[in-house]
Order: C-alpha cells, then sequence, then structure tokens
C-alpha cells in the first residue's frame, strides 16, 4: 500500500494556514483588546453636582438637594429684558482622561420638547471642574423666545427676583475623549428617574440642537461660557492652578 504524500502534504498546507489564521485572528483580537483597554484607561466621565453645602447656615433651602432648587431663573440685569438660568451645580469630570469639545444642552422635554439651549465648555482635565457660587454656569435666553416657545415655569416678579424652574427640565452633556469617542450623560429634574445617567455614543436629541451641534463643531472648539468663568478658567490655566 503507498502513501500519497501529496494529499498528506495538501492536509498538511491546509492546517498550516488555519492555524496561522486562527493566530492572526487571536493576535488582532488581543491587539484590539489592548487597544480598547488602552483607550479606556483615559476615558472621560463628566457630570454634574450639587455644589451647595447643606451645613452652610446661608443655604436658602431646607433641603439643597432637593432637584427642584438646581435650576433658578432671574432677569440678566436691570438693562436688559434677558433671563439668564442658573445652574447651582458644578460640571466635573470624575473619568481618567481628559474632556473635550464638551457641550451642555439645556432642554424642557414636557413644554418644549423640539428645542433647547446650548453652551459649550472648556475641555476639562481629569478631576477638573467648574461652576460654583461666584461663577455659575448659566444660560441666556430672551423674554421673546420664552414667550414663544412656551417653556412652562414661572418669570421672576421683579429684576431682582429668583426663583426656581418649576417645569421638567433636562440637561444633557455631550463630550469627547482624546481618540475622538464620543459619550453622554444625562440629568434630569424628574425624581422617577435617576439624577446620572451615562452612556456611550451620540444622543438621540432634538433635530434642531443636532443641527446646531454640528454646525459649532465642525467651526472648531469656541468657549460660549460667562465671561466670569471664561476668565477664572483662562486664569486658572495660565497659572497652573486648574481647579482638581
Amino acid at each position: 500500500m503507498s502513501i500519497d504524500w501529496t494529499a498528506i502534504a495538501a492536509i498538511a498546507t491546509a492546517a498550516a494556514a488555519i492555524a496561522t489564521a486562527w493566530m492572526a485572528c487571536m493576535t488582532k483580537r488581543s491587539l484590539q483588546q489592548a487597544e480598547k483597554h488602552h483607550q479606556n484607561s483615559f476615558r472621560p466621565i463628566c457630570i454634574l453636582e450639587n455644589y451647595r453645602n447643606p451645613d452652610n447656615p446661608h443655604c436658602d433651602s431646607d433641603n439643597p438637594y432637593s432637584r427642584n432648587n438646581y435650576l433658578t431663573v432671574g432677569t440678566y440685569d436691570w438693562r436688559s429684558e434677558d433671563l439668564l438660568i442658573s445652574a447651582q451645580l458644578r460640571l466635573k469630570n470624575v473619568g481618567s482622561g481628559p474632556a473635550l469639545r464638551v457641550w451642555m444642552i439645556l432642554l424642557f422635554p414636557l413644554n418644549n420638547p423640539d428645542s433647547g439651549y446650548i453652551i459649550e465648555m472648556t475641555p476639562l482635565s481629569a478631576n477638573g471642574w467648574y461652576g460654583d457660587r461666584q461663577t455659575p454656569i448659566q444660560f441666556r435666553l430672551s423674554k421673546q423666545n420664552y414667550t414663544d416657545r412656551k417653556f412652562g415655569f414661572r418669570l421672576p416678579d421683579s429684576e431682582i427676583d429668583v426663583r426656581p424652574i418649576d417645569a421638567v427640565w433636562e440637561i444633557v452633556l455631550e463630550y469627547e475623549d482624546v481618540f475622538g469617542n464620543k459619550f453622554h450623560t444625562v440629568h434630569t429634574r424628574d425624581a422617577l428617574h435617576p439624577w446620572t445617567k451615562v452612556g456611550i455614543g451620540r444622543l438621540n436629541l432634538p433635530v434642531s440642537v443636532r443641527i446646531e451641534l454640528d454646525r459649532q463643531n465642525q467651526l472648531g472648539p469656541l468657549p460660549r461660557i460667562n465671561s466670569e468663568m471664561q476668565r477664572q478658567c483662562w486664569k486658572s490655566a495660565s497659572t497652573g492652578t486648574l481647579h482638581d
């Protein structure tokens, strides 16, 4: 009985090819996992937290952790009829990497589900933050916009009056890591939902908001926070004393 060495060689070659392909697949998977682990080690996680101290005797609320008091509305100044929404919240990056292209979007999903207000924040280092009593995070809107869009909250009674916003609101944070991966965080006034929800990728926002975000992203990073906070952030960056 003769041995068909040609057939054996063909089988061996096929087995070697399969083994090589399997090793290549395993190597590729290992490299992908290593790259994913490397990117995860630089992942930012941006959140909003209440900066008000319940032990502070000047605290203006019996329950400083009530979400009802997290956003307040007042007039911009005596020369303008514009409204100023102030967040009693601190924006903080609790992740392990810097957050780039940080956007904050204020939505009123029940009263005005088709639009929102957008501000672009400066990049945040790991453990970096901004927003406090002296330099709060603020949204400016005109009374004309309020009249047209009917957000559903009561206006202040006078120029010096400030009142909590009593409509249901959501604040969405969108940001990127140094690799261009996109993330989002959602905070809501509705106590029936968790205060913080973190996700990967872009959130399904109203069309008008998404169009504006895409347009602004094409323009590059242009900070649109209030001037006092801009000065503080730039001063901190120039002196090397960023908030940690």
